[in-house]
């Protein structure tokens, strides 16, 4: 479903694209459905061991990829953000930080659960956190 987002970029974009162990692969297929050069990831260390079956899960996984080549001011940044979980689906504030330091313009967050400001989000959870 997630594939069959029809994403509104401009020529140079940057999209961070969220997922775990068990949809890596898909998340890759996707940025090349997409048409995206994979760059980078961004590693969220939850700081507490969850379940899995082959290895306790403790982490997510950011993709970051680029439309065309657009001003990117992350190469001072770490690859690692450690904090702890919060409510299910929802990402760490130091991503959106990270967002805001990183990239210019405009910002957009499909699937939200919150506003933010200078933000466009999009998703049928926007007012739960």
């Amino acid at each position: 479903q997630i594939k069959e987002i029809d994403l509104p970029l401009t020529d140079n974009s940057v999209v961070f694209l969220w997922t775990t162990h068990a949809f890596l692969k898909d998340a890759f297929d996707i940025l090349e459905h997409w048409n995206l050069k994979y760059k980078a990831t961004l590693v969220w260390d939850k700081e507490k061991m969850g379940i899995g079956r082959t290895i306790r899960l403790q982490c997510e996984f950011c993709l970051i990829a680029f439309k065309g080549n657009p001003i990117f001011n992350g190469s001072s940044e770490r690859d690692i953000i450690r904090e702890s979980r919060r409510e299910h689906s929802r990402k760490p504030e130091a991503f959106y930080q990270y967002v805001e330091r990183s990239t210019i313009g405009r910002k957009l967050e499909y699937f939200s659960r919150e506003k933010r400001t200078n933000w466009e989000i999009y998703g049928n959870e926007v007012n739960k956190f």
